[in-house]
């Protein structure tokens, strides 16, 4: 805007009605990108989502404790008990249901559930969303 208005001075068309025309064009374009990336992400997401009232669980027989989804959680909601090969989620609260953690578990060890009581699979989970890196690490063989 202000260089809108520097622009004007130095052609000399500046009029108080020219500022205010661009002001109000800007405005508007800047109300309707709100509008449209508000909940597009992660962090930055509505209320009326769908995915906010899903809470990601831990397979405590399947987890193995690698703990790749540690690196990928934006929240860093995860913690690694290296003595006792789990993970667990002390700052569940700061969850923003993204599940990158979900799709980067290579033993499949998380999940989301949702109100009702359904269990979403990480193979359902990985068709829609992705880890940071935009891609999954090769899964583990399990032992």
């Amino acid at each position: 805007m202000l260089c809108i208005v520097a622009c004007s001075i130095l052609a000399g068309d500046f009029t108080w009605r020219f500022v205010l025309r661009w002001g109000l064009i800007f405005f508007i374009v800047v109300i309707l990108l709100c509008i449209d990336l508000m909940g597009s992400t992660p962090i930055y997401r509505s209320g009326l989502h769908k995915d906010r009232f899903l809470k990601v669980i831990i397979d405590e027989e399947r987890c193995k404790g690698v703990g790749f989804y540690v690196e990928v959680c934006p929240r860093n909601c995860y913690e690694v008990d290296r003595s006792r090969h789990l993970a667990t989620m002390p700052r569940a609260d700061r969850c923003v249901q993204c599940g990158a953690c979900i799709v980067q578990c290579p033993l499949d060890a998380l999940c989301f559930k949702s109100p009702k009581g359904e269990m979403i699979p990480p193979e359902a989970i990985r068709k829609f969303k992705l880890n940071l890196l935009g891609k999954r690490l090769v899964k583990m063989e399990e032992r």
